[in-house]
């Protein structure tokens, strides 16, 4: 068997349909769903490499673990963070969004990835949308202008770009529970402007979908928005993917255009893609032809970034080029109102003393955000910006000016705790969880358990969910050294401290 189909010479679709025909269903279903938390199993019979994602709106996200989202403890994650989606839309500058793109796919090369999930382009809706800074915007025709240079960046580097999160996904807030009613002008002259823009200008080869519902139908498997629209009216041919755990169900995944599910909180063979496909299909209750199409899609993609090219590019990352293309945006993204007297740029020549108030002056960025997280060479901020540029000559008083919030406080080290679990010299939290034995209130169950701070996987019930309960966490704090500490507790219902 030859390892790839018919020659490098070949024409792609050519290629694409010899290995279809040698290839088994189990083989084609592998390429429908995950095979670990950010990659498409590979086929080593057929030649068929794994396929990398990553995280990366504004930067390759840091590694984690094949199987979990644990990181993985390395320096080889590195990478630029480059200003958000926001900072980049706020510069008006195709030019500046072209380098982003390119910025971001070279990192992504070098990192060995084959498609990074992004840009997001959802308009903004509501000012207390959770992805805001990762999004271009809440004019539709700005965000169109803007996302198709991104694009082609990332794709000029051999990466394929995965604009996200189609569509009308506007909250994070019961995100899975949302559906998005609207009339028909409202979604073609909003919503769909830049994805159009993205698939038709900017020729992505990946779009994946939102978690919420549209007009009664999940996004990552809707007839109408998948279907009518962007494999119809727009002849989109790449991957249409699922965001993480954002199927529901294995026939309207089959028939409404869902190429690839990822993310599943199940067994990788209990996807919705993987196993139910496959016996559905056996059943006679699903064409085989369903499987095939999403099979195609997905090696058009690895091919089109040429994933069986022996000369395909390596990438680069952390370079200077990078880093001045990251300050170039950040310096065009920012909006002077008003500079009256000429106090701006500030010259150590003419100061003897500034005053920085509020906690931005010194929080770091690049690791929040969760799927947004980049693992950063470095990260200036802007109290240590200041002192830089104005030296010792200049005196600096910093006062942070309001409480911090909740995700501010760093969480307590178990260094310094004491002992919660005598037997086993556990330092931590000693948690002790009440709920009713059943529905009728029969009675109190009770567990004592040493954790550490992930509540959930903490949790002592057994069963899916735990239902009610409360929780009483007591620990003893030993400081490491003598001072003023503020102690901060963040919970999603009632919760309190006594200390």
């Amino acid at each position: 068997m030859k390892a790839l189909p018919i020659g490098p010479g070949a024409a792609i679709e050519d290629q694409i349909e010899d290995l279809l025909e040698r290839m088994t269903l189990e083989e084609k279903i592998t390429l429908c769903h995950a095979g670990s938390k950010f990659a498409i199993s590979a086929i080593p019979r057929l030649g068929i490499p794994e396929f990398w994602m990553s995280d990366g709106p504004h930067g390759v996200r840091h590694e984690i673990c094949r199987d979990s989202w644990d990181p993985v403890e390395t320096d080889e994650d590195l990478s630029t963070y480059l200003p958000t989606g926001t900072a980049l839309a706020a510069t008006w500058n195709p030019d500046l969004a072209r380098k982003f793109g390119e910025v971001l796919g070279a990192e992504a090369r070098h990192r060995g990835k084959d498609m990074i999930l992004g840009p997001g382009i959802n308009i903004v809706r509501t000012p207390i949308c959770g992805r805001n800074f990762e999004y271009y915007g809440e004019d539709p025709f700005h965000v169109a202008k803007m996302v198709v240079p991104t694009v082609r960046g990332i794709q000029s580097k051999q990466v394929a770009a995965c604009v996200k999160h189609y569509a009308a996904n506007s909250q994070e807030l019961n995100r899975q529970g949302v559906d998005a009613q609207m009339d028909e002008r409202t979604l073609r002259e909003i919503y769909l402007p830049g994805f159009q823009a993205a698939v038709v200008h900017g020729e992505c080869l990946a779009v994946m979908g939102a978690y919420n519902k549209f007009r009664g139908q999940y996004c990552s498997h809707n007839d109408y928005l998948v279907q009518q629209i962007l494999k119809g009216e727009w002849n989109f041919d790449g991957c249409f993917l699922s965001d993480w755990a954002a199927v529901e169900d294995t026939f309207e995944a089959a028939r409404f255009g869902l190429d690839l599910e990822m993310g599943t909180d199940k067994p990788y063979d209990e996807y919705y893609l993987a196993r139910p496909f496959r016996e559905a299909i056996q059943r006679g209750e699903l064409d085989e032809a369903l499987v095939d199409e999403k099979a195609r899609r997905n090696l058009r993609v690895m091919f089109r970034i040429g994933m069986f090219d022996k000369n395909r590019a390596s990438g680069e990352r952390n370079t200077a080029k990078h880093r001045q293309i990251a300050l170039q945006i950040a310096r065009e993204a920012i909006v002077l109102l008003k500079n009256e007297g000429g106090v701006l740029p500030l010259e150590k020549e003419r100061l003897s003393r500034v005053i920085v108030i509020g906690d931005n002056a010194v929080a770091r960025h690049a690791q929040g955000g969760h799927s947004s997280a980049v693992k950063s060479l470095y990260e200036v901020t802007p109290l240590e910006g200041l002192r830089n540029r104005l030296g010792d000559k200049v005196v600096i008083d910093y006062f942070h000016g309001y409480p911090a919030r909740d995700g501010d406080f760093e969480h307590i080290d178990p260094e310094f705790l004491g002992v919660a679990d005598e037997r086993a010299g556990t330092r931590g939290w000693k948690a002790t969880y009440w709920r009713q034995r059943d529905c009728q209130g029969g009675g109190l169950f009770k567990a004592d358990v040493a954790i550490d701070f992930d509540w959930t996987s903490s949790t002592p019930f057994p069963g899916d969910a735990p239902g009610q309960y409360s929780v009483n966490w007591a620990a003893t704090l030993i400081p490491p050294q003598s001072g003023v500490y503020e102690l901060g507790l963040v919970g999603a219902r009632h919760a309190c401290f006594l200390i």
